[in-house]
């Protein structure tokens, strides 16, 4: 059986998927809420379009250079599966962490909220927090379309020590 464990998405239209592994990882609702409001800013920058439109460009070169028009024809049925297994780019996930970060110092004070839950996805426990979270390899970030996470717990804490409605 299929499973993306704990994680979330946005799609084209606005809609945000959380997983129940995501909820069940989840301490509070400030976690929550601090991943809501990073995948609503995935929405509001159109960085999902953005890889739609990115996926069609490269589909429709592809016809263009090689002739293979049933490519064409199975594109729409891998848009979802594109969204989901490349992501966003690692720019488009720093600006939707910097809006959450900007969201969660608004609402609480605080960006470890979500820092605390990025930490429990990647390692999986319901006991871990950002200091659990290890430097990523040199070749593994040079690969990874997101950062790691310890870049993005690096990032909240920048906002957090910026203070309150500052701009990242």
């Amino acid at each position: 059986m299929f499973q993306i464990g704990a994680n979330a998405f946005a799609l084209p239209n606005g809609t945000v998927v959380m997983t129940d592994q995501l909820v069940d990882l989840s301490g509070n609702d400030r976690e929550l809420m601090g991943v809501m409001v990073h995948e609503a800013a995935h929405v509001t920058s159109r960085h999902v379009l953005a890889s739609v439109y990115q996926g069609l460009g490269l589909t429709l070169l592809t016809v263009a250079v090689t002739g293979d028009v049933v490519s064409a024809s199975t594109f729409a049925a891998a848009v979802p599966a594109t969204i989901l297994s490349k992501g966003y780019s690692r720019a488009a996930e720093r600006e939707s962490d910097a809006l959450a970060g900007r969201f969660l110092m608004t609402a609480y004070g605080t960006t470890k909220p979500l820092r605390d839950l990025l930490a429990r996805m990647e390692s999986g426990s319901p006991r871990t927090d950002e200091n659990s979270v290890g430097e990523t390899g040199r070749l593994e970030n040079l690969l990874a379309t997101h950062p790691g996470t310890s870049d993005r717990i690096r990032h909240l804490k920048e906002i957090e020590s910026r203070g309150h409605g500052q701009t990242p």
